[in-house]
């Protein structure tokens, strides 16, 4: 059964939603050593990542974030995610993109989470397993992540509105 009211679309480009552009508002569970030697400080290479990928510089970004997502700087890792489910500056791979997710998604990264639950109730590059979004939809909901409590709350709500339906 699918959820009619769900805001994830038919599409994955309402990931973008769901992932905070504001890094200083995300807590970092680690800061994990610079990535060049150029620079002291961990996060003006995300900054720097950031600000290519607002420029729509999608390959820059995807190079910049990679190197931070490979020091497991699950931010980075959520924004890996976000650019292979759209598609930008890299082919579209969905399995890419739940790689990345679930990744950041363990260590606690509520868009992560959230982003994840999407691509379980849909089915895209992971197989279509609506307890398994729920379980991710749950966990960042429990971080009051607004966009994982709507679709729990429209799931619960689509769920009574059919067992209610006369069909």
């Amino acid at each position: 059964m699918r959820c009619s009211h769900l805001r994830i679309g038919p599409s994955l480009l309402l990931y973008r939603d769901a992932v905070s552009l504001s890094y200083e508002n995300q807590p970092t569970p680690h800061l994990p050593t610079p990535m060049n030697n150029e620079s002291n400080d961990f996060d003006d290479d995300f900054e720097h990542a950031v600000d290519a990928y607002e420029k729509e510089d999608y390959k820059t970004a995807h190079k910049l974030f990679l190197l931070l997502a490979e020091q497991e700087d699950s931010d980075a890792q959520c924004y890996l995610g976000l650019i292979y489910a759209n598609g930008q500056g890299v082919p579209q791979d969905y399995k890419e993109a739940g790689k990345w997710w679930e990744l950041s998604a363990e260590q606690g990264n509520a868009d992560a989470q959230c982003n994840l639950g999407v691509m379980y109730y849909e089915g895209q590059g992971v197989p279509e397993d609506h307890e398994e979004a729920v379980r991710w939809w749950r966990l960042a909901a429990g971080q009051r992540h607004e966009r994982s409590q709507f679709n729990l709350e429209m799931m619960h709500n689509d769920s009574l509105d059919c067992l209610n339906s006369p069909n």
